[in-house]
């Protein structure tokens, strides 16, 4: 049992830092879009796309709080 809890607590830290990485990059996008900057959008907009579906999409959380964040950027999308 401790075994499997370590692992699903592996896999929700993983879940959560993608999930961070993904916002991070989406507010990025932002930015670049306020600046008019039609290549930085471009490249913006595909890091973020990739990365919002690797974060929601990629691994399934265990624990409520990952749970919780992935339904949130889900409902956001």
């Amino acid at each position: 049992m401790l075994v499997e809890r370590h692992v699903a607590c592996d896999l929700c830290r993983a879940f959560l830092s993608r999930l961070r990485y993904a916002e991070e990059r989406r507010g990025q996008w932002a930015r670049a879009a306020k600046e008019d900057d039609a290549s930085e959008v471009r490249r913006f907009s595909v890091v973020v796309t990739l990365g919002v579906n690797i974060a929601v999409f990629g691994i399934q959380p265990k624990c409520a709080r990952a749970q919780r964040a992935r339904n949130e950027t889900r409902a956001r999308m």
